[in-house]
């Protein structure tokens, strides 16, 4: 990706914001199987392995007002990538 990066910068001469998000919907769409298909253990009593689409569904049955600090630390997430660029 940083390889990406740079020519990003250099040639289409981008922005570090316009940079950070253009590069982070490739990155999400490569995740997006792994998120859904691969599980792995988790440390819960009770609970067998689960995907980390089924870990959030399980936290935010007990808390859904732990959604906004997702959100909250996606946009710090997307503001500190700015900035390294």
């Amino acid at each position: 990706y940083l390889i990406f990066a740079q020519w990003l910068g250099k040639d289409v001469k981008l922005n570090p914001l316009d940079m950070t998000l253009y590069m982070s919907v490739p990155a999400a769409i490569f995740l997006l199987p792994f998120i859904f298909y691969m599980p792995h253990p988790v440390g819960w009593k009770g609970h067998a392995a689960m995907t980390d689409y089924e870990v959030l569904r399980e936290v935010l049955s007990l808390q859904p007002n732990l959604m906004y600090l997702i959100a909250l630390s996606g946009f710090f997430a997307i503001m500190y990538n700015t900035l390294q660029y």
